[in-house]
């Protein structure tokens, strides 16, 4: 291998992981917490918006620390998801039981 072809892939490698639209590894760690404690019906959904929310935060700029707030937020509040998905009471709307 030369050693041109090892600096070009050195150098894509950084940037891959210098990319603005990467969020936080211990974000993503924390929300994936929070999906596997929702029901099971709804955890694909909810995975997506969480991961999406993330990249969202690292593709604007937001810090790796504004994206740990998020995510710390979304851990705080899956429980109460859990929840309004599981049992949700009488004249509650699809729109209100929403995220």
């Amino acid at each position: 291998m030369h050693l041109s072809t090892v600096l070009e892939q050195s150098e894509h490698m950084e940037q891959i992981h210098s990319s603005p639209a990467r969020s936080a590894t211990v974000s993503r760690w924390l929300t994936d917490r929070a999906v596997r404690i929702l029901p099971a019906a709804h955890r694909a959904d909810y995975d997506e918006l969480f991961r999406g929310e993330l990249y969202d935060l690292a593709a604007s700029g937001c810090s790796r620390c504004v994206q740990f707030a998020h995510a710390l937020r979304v851990v705080l509040h899956a429980p109460g998801l859990r929840r309004n998905l599981r049992a949700p009471g009488p004249g509650t709307s699809e729109r209100s039981r929403a995220w």
